[in-house]
């Protein structure tokens, strides 16, 4: 949860004396644990989720809800190639996500893709929003590896990453 935040702060260590920026990185770390606890607590109150499963892949979004989608729609039966692009600094790379569709759980997390990444894949409109049912990766400079089972990625997140 704190890398991006507490990587910025140790940009700025070269303009501000020590004292300020382990003050902050100390009200960064506590707002996270009482935000994680908040966040866990009510999860813990949710009959959302599956009972069995690990309450941080709900933060990330990488666990199968019980919720079925209202809406799926099958953009293209062929497999896409695309690339993980980013409009703004922070973090180096995105987690998969669990595949919206719910036909499948995520197997784990592994092979994330990192910025510059590219992806295979076939695509999918849920509810709305275009995701990549992903089958494929291939980080920078590496060969091609098969994704982890049910891994997806959405095409558009929280105006930070997005992909082509």
């Amino acid at each position: 949860l704190l890398d991006c935040p507490l990587s910025i702060l140790w940009s700025m260590k070269p303009r501000f004396p020590n004292k300020i920026i382990v003050a902050a990185a100390l009200i960064l770390s506590a707002a996270a644990i009482l935000s994680t606890n908040s966040i866990l607590q009510s999860l813990d109150n949710s009959t959302d989720h599956d009972s069995d499963s690990d309450p941080l892949r709900h933060l990330m979004g990488n666990s199968q809800s019980n919720k079925t989608p209202k809406t799926v729609t099958m953009v293209s039966t062929e497999i896409q190639e695309v690339a993980l692009l980013k409009r703004r600094p922070g973090c180096t790379g995105m987690f998969w996500r669990a595949d919206p569709t719910g036909k499948a759980p995520l197997e784990n997390n592994n092979n994330w893709p990192r910025d510059g990444a590219k992806l295979r894949g076939t695509v999918v409109e849920v509810d709305g929003a275009k995701w990549l049912l992903a089958t494929e990766v291939k980080q920078e400079g590496k060969e091609w590896v098969k994704a982890p089972g049910g891994a997806a990625m959405p095409f558009e997140y929280n105006n930070h990453y997005y992909l082509q």
